[in-house]
């Protein structure tokens, strides 16, 4: 009895695990290969290995997807990035993986109708919806060319391709993957018009459930995501085992398999565009999208972006095999090769430590793979590679993808990408457009940058290639070549760390270079273990890594071109409600309307917006009444005579003071560069000073927009690493470092109206302190040996600690009378203080006047002479010579 119990028992239990559990996925279009990834899952048995039954149900006209999906009619749906609207006006919905990267929606027409330039779209017909909502990217891309939709001629899509060649419209909203292969088909020449090339790159295909769904079935939703990613993963490994399955099984649209090939191919690009991962989905990327959104006044709201990303809460877990596991056990510890001196990136410092970004990152791969990681020094990527080749690293660290090294190593997906720039002399104009370079001798470091894509892609440059960065801006240090490009942490360190006084960043290309991980292309297991780990490190753990280590290589003085750099974006965004100002203000008719459109464009730009009509302001957005703590613009006049009237008075930056004749304040800002129009203002509900980048723009006569936005952070840094950079440890005085590199810039600013006087303070004996009392006692005595020099002098006067117990002071005076009365005042004050514990020291100052233009040389010389007087002569005593 007892047995057939068991049996019992065992027969049911199979027969309940056996249970599969019925879910819908809605698709938003009939089958073919851009739904490949789901129908692999169900056909394989991807689903049914997870228990589940998955309805796959094709695109259905009048059915509303998110509805359904919210109240809990759908389990699963594919939707567009146009459901954060939905997300934004209170739908409940949750993203579980992007599928394209980069949306297949582009616009599409014939070599035979002409149009080469989205320049020429005025008056012709377009099939498309003219929806904002479901078209957004092609209205983007249209509008950013100062296009609008009056300007369009809608047609209904007939979604029959042969319309551009029956001359029934000229353009079609089509998808990349499919209607340009039946154009050629057809006999056509397609002409292809990619928002992604225009700056608005899209995500297409968001897997997505709902919120309340996941409250109770996070496990099957987890289930279910993997599953379908592993179908995806098996499409685009077996693309021709998969056409014949939609072809005989899934071809509602009777596609051809050259067709569904050719998608196939199409949508693969997407699918990994800038990624190696499948389904990649980042917070950072969907508040872009959504910020285009609101620019276009679809969207209002705000957004949690992480809180609509399904979150995994084993995502720091590494879901290794058997195999995986039992090589890290058997293979401890891993080797990896990493370039000794290639700051920030990577480097063994003097006490043989291995810091900068690769340092840092690796850390967080042991952590994860509680695996230790050996280092192997090596001197370049070319060494690394052959100690791969000869198994003396199993891998190496960072790698700058090329086309030469993906030949020889299996690399990884992208860790994280850096931009090029060029560096040149000092004398150098900045260089907006690097093909403006006609016929310059252009070094580029010949392993570390694709050279045979920039010879293409600038055909007029004379390039020449270099071992590194380190020989190419020596090279322009000794002039035998124009400039040199490479990234930008590696130029900016070396830069600031050799040739501070000689070389500067001139400009940027549009290029970047993208860091991965290089492993031996024999060794699958261990490229498995470390793509698995680099998929869980998060783009903001990244980001945090960069922003650590690149903030050493700013330059001492405001790194103007950086700051550029990281204000740009700001500025595009500026520049694109300024288009919709501009062109909204042109329009005839509906005029309130227009200008309440207006100001809604306006109020959501994430900086602040003045207009100005005849001095007078006429508008300010939320962001600018909110910052000065007004509810209005009237309430701002009566705290305030002109925006100008807030500006602080600070040397670094544009103020009402450095207005020399009686030009208005917007035209002393104008008469700046761009990259020097910067502004300091307190912030009344923080107490604290902020620091802007001011734009202006006149829109028409007498008339100006004017943004400011918020760089204090930038600024603050900066100001911090000089700070720190410029200063000596022990005392606080400048050290010599800061005067070799601003001597010009002082010398310059101290003999505009006044006398400079040049003086070396040596403490008297100060051996003896040391030998006597020891080295900290002497270190003490030289700290307070600065204050009482600071204290007895002006603030003005420029204190440098010049090497030892010695020091160069640099006194801006009318008469050398004056000079000598500073100088007297500070030789007293320290031989009446009372050290601890030494008690009392006396110093010996030597002095001369700077000759205008004189050599430097000369001028130390004559001071160096009068100190030595001064000690010749007993001591304790002032000499000037003139």
């Amino acid at each position: 009895m007892k047995k057939i119990l068991l049996i019992f028992i065992f027969f049911y239990s199979l027969l309940v695990g056996n249970e599969q559990k019925s879910v819908t996925l809605q698709l938003p279009w009939k089958y073919q290969f851009q739904f490949a990834g789901y129908i692999i899952a169900k056909e394989k048995g991807f689903y049914k290995d997870i228990d589940l039954d998955v309805n796959l149900k094709e695109w259905q006209e009048n059915l509303n997807t998110i509805e359904e999906l919210n109240n809990g009619n759908l389990e699963y749906a594919v939707l567009r990035p146009t459901s954060m609207i939905d997300i934004s006006k209170g739908k409940e919905l949750l993203y579980l993986a992007t599928i394209f990267q980069s949306s297949p929606l582009v616009l599409l027409t014939d070599k035979s109708l002409n149009i080469t330039s989205l320049s020429e779209l005025k008056n012709k017909r377009i099939m498309t919806s003219g929806d904002l909502s479901a078209d957004v990217s092609l209205l983007s891309m249209i509008f950013s060319q100062g296009l609008k939709l009056e300007d369009l001629m809608i047609q209904t899509p007939s979604f029959n391709t042969k319309d551009l060649l029956d001359n029934k419209t000229d353009l079609i909203a089509a998808y990349i993957s499919n209607e340009p292969y039946v154009l050629k088909e057809l006999g056509g020449e397609p002409i292809i018009f990619n928002p992604k090339d225009f700056g608005f790159d899209f995500y297409s295909d968001i897997l997505a459930t709902s919120k309340k769904y996941s409250e109770n079935e996070y496990d099957e939703i987890k289930k279910f995501k993997e599953a379908s990613l592993k179908g995806w993963d098996y499409a685009f490994s077996n693309i021709n085992e998969t056409v014949e399955i939609i072809y005989n099984k899934y071809n509602s649209q009777n596609k051809s398999k050259d067709a569904l090939f050719y998608e196939a191919q199409e949508l693969k690009k997407l699918a990994y565009f800038n990624t190696n991962e499948l389904g990649k989905i980042e917070s950072e990327k969907l508040e872009k999208i959504f910020n285009i959104y609101k620019v276009l006044g679809l969207a209002q709201n705000t957004i949690d972006f992480n809180n609509i990303i399904f979150n995994d809460s084993n995502k720091n877990v590494i879901d290794l095999n058997i195999k995986e596991k039992s090589y890290l056990e058997h293979k401890q510890p891993l080797k990896m090769c990493i370039n000794s001196d290639w700051n920030p990136y990577e480097k063994l410092d003097t006490s043989n430590k291995y810091t900068g970004i690769g340092a840092d990152y690796f850390n967080l791969i042991e952590k994860h793979l509680s695996t230790k990681i050996e280092i192997i020094e090596t001197t370049s990527q070319r060494e690394a590679l052959d100690f791969i080749k000869d198994k003396k690293c199993d891998f190496s660290s960072l790698v700058i993808k090329t086309p030469k090294i993906e030949k020889e190593l299996k690399l990884t997906s992208t860790i994280f990408k850096v931009p090029l720039v060029i560096a040149t002399k000092l004398d150098v104009q900045f260089i907006n457009k690097i093909e403006d370079l006609k016929d310059k001798k252009i070094a580029i470091s010949k392993d570390y940058v694709n050279i045979d894509y920039f010879r293409n892609k600038y055909p007029n440059l004379n390039i020449i290639e270099v071992e590194n960065t380190k020989e190419g801006l020596e090279q322009v240090f000794e002039g035998k070549i124009y400039g040199f490009i490479g990234s930008l942490y590696s130029v900016a360190y070396r830069i600031q760390t050799e040739y501070s006084s000689h070389l500067k960043i001139a400009g940027k290309t549009n290029d970047e270079i993208e860091f991965v991980s290089g492993i031996d292309k024999n060794n699958e297991i261990l490229f498995e273990i470390l793509q698995k780990t680099i998929n869980k490190i998060s783009s903001n753990q990244i980001r945090d890594l960069i922003d650590k280590w690149a903030y050493t290589v700013y330059e001492k003085d405001i790194d103007y071109i950086l700051l550029w750099q990281i204000i740009l974006p700001f500025i595009v965004i500026f520049l694109f409600g300024l288009f919709f100002y501009v062109k909204l203000k042109l329009l005839n008719g509906r005029l309130s309307e227009q200008k309440k459109f207006i100001n809604t464009i306006l109020d959501i730009q994430p900086n602040m917006i003045f207009i100005i009509k005849n001095s007078n302001p006429i508008f300010a957005n939320k962001f600018f009444l909110e910052f000065f703590n007004c509810k209005n613009l009237v309430e701002f006049q009566k705290k305030h005579l002109c925006l100008a009237e807030t500006f602080l008075q600070e040397e670094l930056f544009f103020h009402l003071g450095k207005i020399k004749d009686n030009s208005s304040w917007i035209e002393g800002i104008l008469n700046l560069d761009l990259e020097k129009r910067i502004v300091s203002i307190f912030h009344p509900s923080t107490q604290t000073k902020k620091v802007f980048n001011i734009s202006i723009v006149e829109l028409e006569d007498a008339e100006y927009l004017v943004s400011l936005t918020d760089i204090s952070d930038t600024i603050l840094k900066q100001i911090l690493l000089e700070d720190k950079t410029n200063h000596d440890k022990l005392t606080g005085a400048f050290n010599r470092e800061y005067y070799e590199t601003h001597f010009k810039l002082t010398i310059k600013d101290y003999i505009k109206e006044d006398v400079l006087i040049f003086a070396i303070l040596d403490i008297d004996f100060f051996k003896k302190v040391n030998d006597t009392y020891g080295h900290n006692r002497g270190d003490e005595v030289l700290k307070e040996f600065v204050k009482i020099i600071k204290k007895s002098s002006r603030n003005d006067d420029l204190l440098i600690r010049w090497g030892g117990e010695e020091f160069l002071l640099l006194l801006k005076v009318k008469t050398t009378h004056s000079a000598r009365k500073v100088l007297e005042s500070i030789r007293k004050a320290i031989e009446e203080n009372n050290f601890e514990e030494v008690e009392h020291i006396t110093c010996s100052i030597g002095a001369t006047i700077y000759k205008q233009n004189e050599n430097l040389e000369d001028t130390f010389q004559r001071a160096d002479d009068s100190l030595y007087d001064a000690k010749e002569k007993g001591r304790n005593q002032v000499i000037i010579k003139i």
